[in-house]
């Protein structure tokens, strides 16, 4: 029961963070390209964006590292009241900490996404992905399963 929970949860946060195309680099040209252009950026909505990039580019190789680009995407989408960027970063760290075995902080920040998308009346992330995902992954987390 438990190794398919695990399935189901790696398959809703891959359809949640499947790339849709950010640049048509990949690999290292990409990362390199993604870390310019956060040097070049401006504090605005776009930079939060290249934060998640930056953190789905590390979630494999150095997860610490990405989770530290999603902390400052969350503070810089607060700062600017982003809420879609602050839910998107949010739900990054519940996904992240999902795969390191981290359960209650991947409970914690999932509940985090959910609420601030659900106060900001916005129930779909940036990439347009559907919001029962996040539900359905914060459930199988914290083993709320109906």
């Amino acid at each position: 029961m438990c190794k398919y929970r695990l399935n189901f949860i790696l398959l809703i946060a891959s359809i949640c963070f499947s790339s849709n195309g950010v640049a048509q680099l990949s690999g290292q040209p990409l990362l390199d390209s993604l870390l310019v252009a956060l040097t070049e950026a401006e504090e605005d909505t776009n930079k939060v964006k290249l934060y998640t990039a930056l953190y789905k580019e590390y979630a494999s190789s150095d997860p610490e590292l990405g989770n530290d680009y999603l902390r400052s995407g969350i503070a810089l989408a607060q700062e600017l009241d982003y809420k879609e960027g602050e839910a998107e970063a949010t739900l990054g760290l519940g996904y992240s900490h999902s795969r390191l075995g981290n359960s209650d902080s991947a409970i914690y920040y999932l509940e985090i996404s959910i609420e601030i998308e659900l106060v900001s009346g916005d129930t779909r992330t940036s990439a347009g992905k559907d919001f029962i995902p996040h539900w359905s992954m914060y459930l199988a987390v914290s083993n709320r399963w109906v």
